[in-house]
């Protein structure tokens, strides 16, 4: 937004210095007002930068974790609003640990599959398992294969 505004009144200088009206006239002498216009497409520049680099992250490995449902195929309300608590929870263990980053949830036959990417399996396992183990949660599995 910062970027497309910051153009806009970019395109605006530009237009009336070189065709001046009577609602608005720019001369060079207002040349440091632009410095406005200016920082605001370089912020946003940065931002759409940043986001794109962000995302460019790869992992190594992928981690399913499977939570046992007592509910037929998909478990009951309540069990998949538990799991996506439990899922949004343990997505900050994980980010807080930099140990990678939850792709996705699944319901069917009766469980609820979560997929991390992660670099450090190892590491990630061991953490998932204290998580669950501090949470109460027995009827869980892990499943690590290389991406």
């Amino acid at each position: 937004m910062s970027f497309l505004i910051g153009s806009a009144i970019l395109a605006w200088c530009a237009y009336g210095l070189f065709m001046p009206n009577d609602h608005f006239r720019f001369r060079l002498v207002e040349v440091p007002k632009l410095l406005l216009p200016v920082a605001m497409i370089w912020v946003g520049w940065w931002w759409m930068r940043g986001e794109r680099m962000q995302s460019a992250v790869t992992y190594g490995s992928q981690i399913e974790l499977t939570l046992d449902l007592n509910g037929p195929d998909f478990g009951t309300a309540l069990e998949r609003e538990k799991a996506l608590d439990l899922k949004h929870r343990l997505e900050q263990v994980l980010a807080e640990g930099r140990l990678g980053e939850i792709d996705g949830e699944e319901f069917g036959d009766g469980a609820c599959t979560i997929f991390i990417f992660t670099n450090s399996p190892t590491e990630a396992s061991s953490a998932i398992q204290t998580f669950f183990h501090s949470e109460g949660i027995e009827r869980y599995s892990l499943k690590t294969s290389p991406l």
